[in-house]
């Protein structure tokens, strides 16, 4: 009888916590709201109650961009271990802290990593599997799958640990994963859904990936379609938002790189610059890749300026990832070689 006494008094401290944090979030997940309502979760329920590493997740999510890499990858391992002692395996909650632990692994990008990462994200898909989670959650790790895949595939040759290089086997699969994400977004949401348009652009960044591993004599097949849903995704974040937002970033990283394989440079810089500038609105974004990515499209025109632009992407991703991840190592490479073609020219 007193278990019923005090479930009932929990359940309704949980359902005000709950409705609290719908609030906060839609009002754009202020951190120092989240740490009060996870304050009030703690003393009302316990630190380990389903409610409280909820919101404990919800602030997390928020602190996370604005620390270092190393002080976020280690917050989020801590709750994923609390979360992990407390909650089924398949509650909504474990699924995110996993997934968020393994976003800031990929992004902290350490030898090693890129293997790491397309481990726990393949383990991911096959734990999925076998719970009791709808086709959503299959998707979401399917999905993060891929972007391991494509991440390895694009970074790997940055990568002294990477077992074995094998980007276009990545990227097949990767390909895969994406292609059937589509089909079962469009049958599911429909085709002009936010979330079957996201699995479009990702199809966007493997065909580009693909483009960039012969560039001396690229797949053009991949070129028109890669451009196309690029142009659609643009249309679309336009008339959904009424602004350039992520998507449209995105889309013009994948318009620019195309249009440098296909030699269109002047039009490549455009949309990089576009997408540089676009990149400063978010936080937790890396500034270097919109700066690379125009470096390339300047380097045959401009070496000179094609060099300062890859120093000024060095300098961002020093701000941001380890001495040895293989995203600053990508920059601090490209700037060698754009180093020896402006002393050639020069």
């Amino acid at each position: 009888m007193s278990t019923g006494a005090g479930a009932a008094p929990a359940g309704k401290s949980a359902a005000r916590l709950h409705a609290r944090l719908h609030t906060v979030l839609g009002q754009g997940g202020d951190p120092t709201q989240l740490a009060v309502l996870h304050r009030d979760a703690a003393q009302l329920l316990g630190e380990s109650h389903e409610t409280s590493l909820l919101v404990e997740c919800a602030l997390e999510h928020a602190l996370s961009p604005d620390r270092p890499v190393s002080d976020s990858l280690a917050a989020w391992l801590d709750l994923r271990e609390r979360a992990g002692s407390t909650l089924a395996e398949h509650h909504p909650t474990v699924l995110a802290v996993r997934d968020q632990y393994i976003r800031w692994l990929r992004r902290r990008g350490e030898p090693g990593d890129l293997d790491l990462v397309v481990q726990l994200r393949r383990d991911e898909v096959e734990l999925r599997a076998t719970q009791p989670v709808g086709p959503h959650q299959l998707g979401v790790a399917a999905t993060g799958y891929a972007v391991a895949l494509l991440d390895r595939a694009r970074y790997g040759s940055f990568d002294p640990q990477l077992k074995k290089h094998e980007p276009g086997t990545d990227l097949a699969e990767a390909y895969r994963l994406v292609d059937g994400e589509i089909s079962r977004r469009g049958a599911g949401y429909g085709s002009g859904h936010e979330s079957t348009w996201q699995a479009r652009l990702l199809l966007g960044d493997i065909r580009c990936a693909g483009l960039r591993l012969t560039p001396d004599d690229p797949d053009l097949s991949q070129a028109e379609p890669a451009l196309r849903e690029a142009d659609t995704i643009l249309r679309y974040d336009w008339q959904r938002h009424g602004r350039h937002g992520r998507s449209a970033l995105r889309a013009q990283l994948v318009r620019a790189e195309v249009l440098t394989v296909l030699g269109r440079d002047r039009a490549a810089e455009r949309e990089a610059r576009l997408a540089s500038v676009l990149a400063r609105r978010y936080s937790d974004l890396d500034l270097g890749r919109p700066l690379l990515v125009l470096a390339q499209a300047q380097a045959h025109r401009d070496a000179v300026a094609a060099l300062r632009t890859a120093r000024a992407a060095v300098r961002e991703r020093r701000l941001r990832y380890p001495p040895a991840g293989h995203r600053l190592v990508e920059a601090e490479r490209l700037v060698q070689t754009l180093s020896a073609s402006a002393h050639r020219t020069g």
